[in-house]
């Protein structure tokens, strides 16, 4: 982690109470609510790089997560939002894949880097969508289950993209 307010993701150090540091009460209309960010730092010199995987960050702010201490349904909300971390990874992977592919591009200038961003964070606010509604808000465990295993295969596949794979990747032609 960057600083004490900010968690990188990780398959193994999943979502837990204590990390919703915003203390909020009555949030019955939202009581729980993580904020993820996918951050990238790339220039063009990055064209000789083994991979981008270091250079892509996906990270839960912390102190502007909250989770409502009444809610009855923490536990399945904070399940909600591990899925949406999750589902915030696979894009990250993809990102990361996508500048690998364009890496020639990348020496021209970093405007090919926010391209493949805004591309990406279109896609995953559509796919975030859909498992909110899909989910009822994180309310429905049989469509968590469902997404969860296909998050995992979606993880699975793009597991050469990890943020700490520092191994060089080979692009199938």
């Amino acid at each position: 982690p960057i600083n004490n307010s900010e968690k990188l993701w990780s398959s193994v150090d999943r979502i837990a109470e204590s990390d919703f540091q915003l203390k909020v009460e009555n949030m019955s209309s939202n009581p729980c609510f993580a904020q993820f960010s996918i951050n990238y730092s790339v220039s063009g010199f990055d064209f000789f790089t083994r991979n981008f995987n270091q250079k892509v960050k996906n990270t839960m702010y912390t102190s502007a997560s909250w989770l409502d201490n009444e809610t009855p349904d923490k536990e399945r909300l904070i399940r909600s939002q591990q899925i949406l971390f999750d589902l915030s990874e696979i894009y990250a992977r993809r990102f990361r894949k996508q500048l690998l592919i364009d890496r020639k591009k990348i020496s021209k200038g970093p405007q090919i880097a926010e391209s493949i961003n805004k591309d990406i964070m279109n896609d995953f606010a559509e796919e975030r969508a859909a498992f909110e509604k899909e989910s009822k808000g994180g309310l429905l465990t049989e469509v968590l289950s469902k997404w969860e295993e296909k998050i995992k295969l979606e993880l699975a596949d793009l597991n050469e993209f990890r943020f700490d794979n520092t191994e060089k990747i080979k692009l199938e032609k």
